[in-house]
């Protein structure tokens, strides 16, 4: 059980190191200037079809294997998303 909860803890120490050495110079005003700057109809729009494009690539790998249905959409989706960080 330890060998578990230790495992948890170095995957989130590592995506918090990770996330800490990416943004660590960014300028957190300036950002979010540019954030409210932006219209926000175009930016859920962008969001929505990004969204659904990744689920229709998802979905596709259901047919490409189309035995017994064997790829889930969820598991299908959780690896798409996976292969994006490779």
């Amino acid at each position: 059980m330890a060998k578990k909860y230790f495992k948890i803890i170095f995957c989130w120490a590592v995506t918090f190191l990770a996330l800490y050495y990416a943004f660590r110079s960014t300028n957190w005003d300036e950002l979010w200037s540019h954030v409210r700057e932006t219209d926000k109809a175009w930016l859920l729009g962008a969001l929505g079809l990004t969204i659904s494009s990744y689920f229709f690539r998802a979905r596709r790998w259901q047919f490409l294997f189309p035995e017994k249905n064997s790829i889930r959409a969820f598991d299908s989706w959780r690896v798409l998303k996976l292969g994006f960080f490779m």
